[in-house]
């Protein structure tokens, strides 16, 4: 007759448990009340960024993805009261060896593989390690990978386009907790744009 009641006091205690660890989460991403990616960003302050100044983000490889990810990172800046245009003179690059929202390293896609890597990149919802395992790997172990578990490991640089000088750096690293990538790239968007007005350090989320 006792263990209906004890499955409901350790019921309670899980939630009492679980709610701290909810609360901290949507805390550490302000508009985001689910998990989304679990991780840390250090971020390094060089010098001062206009505070008129128009922002812009250059992708190296302009893969379908990456541009999405690009017109994400550009509607948070807005989102936070920042000015966008093409012509901005305060540039954003990113650079990721994970194949991160469609990201690469400076350079694109290994040349030896031609156009076939960039269509198949460009057309397909892979992970965000799967690009550079299905390289690698010939695609052998591309239906066998998710996005869940593959870690983001990505470099952001804002660079004065006048003056050429960086004036702000981060390196940002997380766990994805869900596959669904649009909201992925408004996570991380997100957690750049904040960083920008905090002092340098490192920040978990």
């Amino acid at each position: 007759m006792r263990f209906p009641f004890v499955i409901a006091a350790l019921s309670l205690t899980f939630v009492m448990f679980a709610t701290p660890l909810a609360q901290a989460q949507r805390q550490a991403v302000p508009g985001f009340d689910v998990p989304v990616c679990a991780g840390s960003i250090s971020t390094f302050v060089l010098d001062d960024a206009p505070a008129d100044g128009f922002y812009w983000v250059d992708i190296f490889d302009k893969t379908d993805e990456a541009l999405a990810f690009r017109e994400t990172f550009l509607k948070t800046l807005r989102d936070d009261g920042r000015k966008t245009n093409e012509d901005g003179g305060l540039v954003f690059n990113f650079e990721s060896q994970s194949a991160f929202l469609g990201l690469s390293s400076r350079g694109g896609i290994d040349k030896a593989q031609g156009s076939g890597a960039r269509d198949r990149r460009s057309s397909s919802d892979i992970g965000l390690s799967e690009l550079r395992d299905t390289i690698r790997e010939g695609g052998s172990g591309r239906n066998n990978r998710s996005s869940l578990g593959q870690t983001i490991d990505a470099k952001a640089e804002l660079r004065d386009s006048k003056t050429g000088r960086v004036i702000w750096l981060a390196t940002l690293t997380c766990e994805p907790l869900t596959g669904d990538r649009k909201l992925l790239m408004r996570f991380i968007s997100k957690v750049v744009v904040d960083s920008l007005a905090r002092e340098g350090g490192k920040s978990p989320f």
